[in-house]
């Protein structure tokens, strides 16, 4: 009797043993072919080009899986974006490569990758311009996933784009060189004595005229001097007028109208850090320039106190 007992009992752990084995090949099976690889036609396959004042577009024709687009926009930035329509939250990586044509071997180059953020598109922003310089000749875009026992791919043709590729490539050299929120208010340190501007000073000017040129909305830009504590109120009065006008001056240089300029001098009247210490002096040095739309109110300033003092300091001196 407990013979037979054994053998039911070595029965039913061997079945059990070959089930899970089984579920065990089963489960590799799947993740095996939990992989998908979608090559878009040549025949499906076309790039158009889209502008704005603030950006310029290069964007794949629609197709089911997504949507596939290059944006450029001011400051430089650039970046590769796509919408899939699959969920990709059980993906972890993405990578975006340059990828031979489908007439030559297929070896593939990667240009950058990314972690996959769940619910959002995959957007590549490091060394995209390495991918645009790929795709003028002609090398094609290739993105693919990665997750745990998962995958997937999608290559795009670039037979059709060098039309729009030029194009693009055109609106991104007139982008300006600042958005709106980096050229709102820009701040210019100065070193103690220092009188003119420096190259840098000038470049981030230049750029921040860039914008101004394309937004229609600026009517007033407001140049504030200010100082540190050290020598007298009305020396420094004066100098901050002096550092404010020659900022004035440069952007006058860069095309901008004189009446569109206010310049304000405030001298030592509004730090920002402590003038008990020398790094707190560097920070109150400064010349701010702030970019006022249409729809906005500007304090005004102490103009008449302002010249009263001046005045006095030219007496006194």
């Amino acid at each position: 009797m407990f013979e037979g007992m054994n053998r039911y009992i070595c029965v039913c752990l061997t079945n059990i043993q070959l089930c899970v084995f089984l579920t065990f090949l089963l489960l590799n099976s799947n993740d095996a072919l939990a992989k998908s690889e979608i090559v878009v036609p040549m025949d499906l396959s076309s790039w158009e080009f889209k502008y704005g004042d603030f950006e310029c577009q290069l964007i794949h024709s629609e197709i089911p899986e997504g949507k596939f687009y290059f944006r450029a926009l001011p400051g430089n930035k650039l970046h590769f974006s796509a919408s899939l329509k699959e969920n990709i939250n059980h993906f972890e990586t993405a990578t975006l490569s340059q990828h031979a044509p489908a007439w030559s071997a297929p070896t593939s180059i990667e240009v950058s990758d990314i972690r996959v953020t769940p619910n959002s598109p995959l957007i590549f922003t490091q060394d995209v311009t390495e991918m645009l310089d790929a795709a003028q000749t002609s090398q094609w875009v290739h993105i693919s996933l990665a997750g745990k026992n998962t995958s997937a791919s999608y290559l795009l043709p670039t037979i059709r784009i060098q039309q729009s590729l030029t194009a693009f490539n055109r609106c991104r050299a007139k982008l300006p060189g600042m958005t709106f929120k980096e050229a709102r208010t820009l701040s210019l340190p100065f070193a103690f004595g220092q009188s003119s501007l420096t190259p840098s000073q000038k470049d981030k000017l230049n750029a921040m005229v860039s914008y101004l040129k394309l937004d229609d909305r600026i009517t007033t830009i407001l140049i504030d001097g200010h100082t540190d504590s050290i020598g007298s109120a009305i020396a420094n009065l004066n100098t901050s007028r002096a550092r404010a006008e020659k900022v004035a001056d440069t952007l006058e240089t860069f095309g901008v109208a004189r009446d569109m300029i206010e310049v304000r001098a405030h001298g030592e009247r509004y730090p920002i850090a402590s003038n008990d210490t020398k790094e707190g002096q560097a920070l109150n040095r400064r010349v701010t320039v702030r970019l006022v739309r249409d729809s906005e109110q500007v304090v005004p300033s102490d103009n008449k106190q302002q010249e009263i003092t001046t005045k006095t300091a030219a007496k006194v001196q």
